[in-house]
């Protein structure tokens, strides 16, 4: 068909053009290619029910307003500064081949709140884990005894 074999032709030639250009920026060795942003012109409007009256839209701003009140007088809470299990063993271990041996209580003297606590009981077990320390205890709910592994 006519018609079908000029659209290819057109489509090749474009194939062709394209391919030129691409052979020169590889000649230029620029490899980065950008799309061009398309020019795009958007019109600000406002198209307002039919019927609306200027009380009306007056009522729901102030509707809108009074809905973002909470956000925007959010309270301020103060930031804690969260531990990490990492310096925590770190502390251990400085404390422990400082001292040789201590109590899980002296450690968690300086304890903040439930989450230190935690990490510090995790750092421990890693530090166990780790043959760098060792940890006793007496009986059932008292206190841990924590001496420092002698390497020879």
């Amino acid at each position: 068909d006519g018609e079908d074999l000029t659209k290819q032709l057109k489509m090749y030639k474009e194939f062709l053009e394209a391919s030129k250009v691409v052979s020169k920026m590889i000649g230029k060795k620029q490899f980065a290619f950008s799309r061009q942003k398309l020019a795009v012109q958007l019109e600000a409007s406002f198209l307002p029910p039919p019927g609306l009256t200027v009380g009306e839209l007056a009522k729901t701003f102030a509707e809108v307003i009074r809905r973002l009140d909470p956000y925007v007088n959010l309270p301020s809470e103060v930031i804690k500064k969260s531990i990490n299990i990492q310096e925590k063993i770190a502390s251990i271990r400085e404390r422990i081949f400082r001292e040789v041996t201590t109590n899980f209580s002296e450690i968690l003297k300086d304890a903040k709140d439930k989450t230190e606590i935690i990490v510090s009981f995790l750092a421990l077990l890693e530090l166990i884990k780790q043959r760098s320390v060792v940890a006793r205890q007496s009986g059932s709910f008292n206190d841990i005894t924590i001496e420092r592994i002698e390497t020879a």
